[in-house]
């Protein structure tokens, strides 16, 4: 497929006839596996903290009011880099872009469907004439010195149909009203809609982790990893795109497969990182060599201090009981970044005791992970933040 280009001052003009969401309420699909539990767990992390304020305190620290929740809807996915000039947010309902003291530079500020109307899908037949768009990552890539964008879009409204993952591309590192946009799509295996795709950029490729439900019943078929040649999607293209199966049914593999962040060129391999579909208390890393030419995976499955699902958490201003529990989602890693030693950092929630440990948990703790791919992988170190109050946790 070659790019669709649009000028900043293209997309602004057409953003009236893309009025973005009404009022809704963007489903969390999960993969409904019940996870074994992993006999060879690692001990109690090296570093187990509590959450008791921070060590020093933060001066002269720079707040500003971001996009507010437009149109009711949720959850915003809040989304946010730096480039040289600007700090560009992306939500459900709004892109933005602000100078670095904070000020909406008025480059970009419009839906995000009218932004990704390029790309998405065409509006279905009614009664289920309607699109949206969800789920979205943003990078600045240092490397190429170019902004790329990732979201899927949702034809009929509902992820009954299958859909699109959408991918934009900038000409410049600082926006303006002339940078060319070129945007590209990936459509989802047949019968699919691919869901909360993740984004990773090196050198050489983008990686796109995606989780696929079927579209007609909403049960969750596979995992999958996208790496899409980075010299394909720089210019007009075609995109040359490289579609791996990571994990199916109740199966092995990772499960919200994240493209890891590699900004420094640390690594000639590529890699997507994620907890075990089928089991606790393990990670899978997936190495993809010659990710710019002819790539090829390997999943690395290796194990970590015990886990265990989230729990909903409590909050201030509920009136509805357990169901008005703010969603934890799952164990799912959030974002997966390496450092210019070729380590690989990662974090997720996880149910843990008074002690930090994840048995009979009774609150929520963070875990975060050192990882070296180069060595079997192996955890390098590993933590826990959480709260050891008797009663009343803060989570």
């Amino acid at each position: 497929m070659v790019g669709a280009h649009r000028t900043t001052t293209q997309l602004a003009a057409a953003a009236a006839l893309h009025p973005g969401h009404s009022s809704q309420a963007l489903p969390v699909r999960r993969s409904g596996v019940a996870k074994s539990t992993n006999p060879d767990a690692l001990g109690t992390p090296r570093a187990a903290l509590r959450s008791v304020g921070p060590g020093a305190a933060v001066t002269n620290p720079q707040s500003f009011n971001g996009p507010g929740l437009e149109a009711d809807v949720f959850p915003p996915d809040t989304q946010g880099d730096v480039g040289p000039n600007q700090f560009f947010i992306t939500l459900n309902s709004r892109f933005r872009t602000y100078t670095k003291a904070g000020i909406p530079d008025r480059v970009i500020d419009q839906t995000p469907e009218a932004f990704f109307a390029p790309a998405m899908s065409p509006l279905p037949a009614p009664p289920d004439d309607c699109n949206v768009a969800s789920d979205p990552h943003v990078r600045y890539d240092r490397l190429s010195q170019r902004w790329f964008i990732v979201m899927i879009d949702v034809p009929g409204c509902t992820g009954s149909l299958p859909n699109r993952v959408m991918i934009a591309v900038s000409d410049t590192a600082t926006l303006t009203a002339q940078t060319v946009w070129t945007f590209f799509h990936i459509a989802a295996p047949a019968g699919s809609f691919a869901d909360y795709p993740t984004l990773g950029i090196d050198a050489n490729a983008l990686y796109i982790g995606v989780n696929d439900f079927a579209a007609a019943t909403g049960t969750f078929a596979e995992s999958d990893g996208y790496v899409v040649q980075k010299s394909s999607v720089l210019g007009a293209g075609p995109i040359v795109s490289t579609r791996f199966t990571l994990a199916t049914g109740a199966g092995p593999g990772p499960f919200t497969p994240q493209g890891v962040d590699d900004p420094y060129d640390a690594d000639a391999n590529g890699y997507f990182l994620g907890v075990d579909n089928g089991e606790f208390s393990t990670l899978d890393l997936v190495r993809i060599s010659d990710p710019g030419g002819t790539p090829s995976a390997a999943t690395l499955p290796f194990s970590v201090p015990s886990t265990a699902s989230p729990l909903p958490v409590p909050h201030q201003g509920n009136t509805a009981g357990a169901n008005g529990f703010l969603d934890a989602v799952d164990d799912r890693l959030y974002e997966a970044t390496m450092t210019a030693d070729g380590h690989i950092w990662t974090a997720h929630n996880i149910g843990v005791n008074a002690s930090g440990v994840a048995s009979n948990a009774t609150r929520d703790g963070s875990r975060w992970y050192e990882i070296n791919p180069a060595t079997g992988p192996s955890l390098a170190q590993s933590g826990t933040i959480f709260d050891s109050a008797a009663t009343n946790p803060t989570f």
